[in-house]
C-alpha cells in the first residue's frame, strides 16, 4: 500500500525499499528484506483465509511441552 491509501505496484514498493535502505546495502540486505515481506504477506493472507493454528496445537503437533 501506498502512502496515499491507494494500491501500490511492486515496483513502488521496490522504489520505497531502495530509498530507505542504508547506503552500504548488500544485495543479502535486499533478499532479506524482500522474504521478510512475502512470509508476512502470506501470514497474514492465511490469517484472513482462516489458516491458522492455535498455539496449543503446534506445541502438540511438534512434541514441545506446555
Amino acid at each position: 500500500m501506498d502512502d496515499s491509501g491507494g494500491t501500490a505496484t511492486i515496483r513502488d514498493e521496490l522504489r520505497h525499499l531502495a530509498d530507505h535502505l542504508p547506503e552500504d546495502a548488500t544485495w543479502h540486505d535486499v533478499m532479506e528484506e524482500a522474504y521478510l515481506r512475502i512470509v508476512i504477506e502470506d501470514g497474514l493472507k492465511a490469517s484472513r483465509e482462516g489458516r491458522v493454528k492455535s498455539l496449543k496445537e503446534v506445541m502438540h503437533k511438534y512434541g514441545l511441552a506446555e
